[in-house]
């Protein structure tokens, strides 16, 4: 009944917030400082949320491998490491097909100019972006994937004229540059943490009070997130 009626409130709040900015529009001149006062209670939501909701996926994980046995939650992780990682993949390519297809924002006279270099430029992207995801699987710091993840940065350097190899590269060098950015490693946190919950199977009972402050952890962040809900 609980669940029902949050999500009949949930819809009754879009509504809400659809009608009161179409009535603002329609009747009062909305200044900047006044979109900046209504953003503020969004954002505390939004920021409230996303300071669990790592964290709530990671016991999640932990908690529900560590309750299976030690054959079934390895078959278990890697079903869902596979899933994980195909899944991402299958969204990488679909966005760079649907960006090469439709490309969103370009004009008819850009289109002309970036059409000859685009499949070999959209091919090296997506092998960038492939070895970007690959490399994420594996966090330097399981917990600095909390909150940052490895990306690569593409960027055109000046060289000196007819050092380039490549002709059309005449005066400059396509460069590398990997750095971290902000934002979870939200694929090599599922990853490891299936590793852990296995880990902590195979210990057994020693483990018993790990798993079990894990597992008073996930609960307790369970009822945190439906306060803020």
């Amino acid at each position: 009944m609980r669940e029902n009626l949050l999500q009949v409130f949930c819809l009754l709040g879009v509504a809400l917030g659809f009608g009161i900015g179409f009535l603002l529009r329609a009747t009062t001149l909305v200044t900047e400082e006044l979109k900046e006062w209504i953003k503020v209670p969004g954002e505390m939501l939004i920021n409230m949320l996303k300071m669990f909701a790592v964290s709530l996926i990671v016991t999640s994980v932990v908690a529900g491998v560590t309750g299976l046995n030690t054959r079934v939650s390895r078959k278990t992780a890697i079903i869902t490491g596979t899933f994980v990682c195909g899944s991402t993949s299958i969204a990488v390519i679909l966005g760079m097909f649907l960006a090469l297809t439709i490309k969103p924002g370009v004009t008819k006279n850009e289109e002309d100019l970036r059409d000859t270099d685009s499949k070999e430029a959209s091919t090296f992207v997506l092998h960038v972006i492939m070895q970007d995801l690959i490399r994420n699987m594996v966090p330097e710091s399981f917990f600095q994937a909390f909150y940052e993840q490895y990306e690569t940065e593409i960027i055109q350097v000046k060289t000196k004229p007819g050092l380039s190899l490549d002709p059309k590269l005449n005066g400059t060098e396509t460069k590398l540059v990997g750095r971290y950015v902000d934002g979870p490693n939200m694929i090599g946190l599922v990853i490891w943490s299936f590793a852990i919950g296995i880990l902590l199977n195979r210990v057994g009972q020693e483990a018993r009070i790990t798993v079990e402050a894990i597992q008073c952890l996930n609960d307790a962040i369970k009822i945190i997130v439906n306060w803020i809900l």
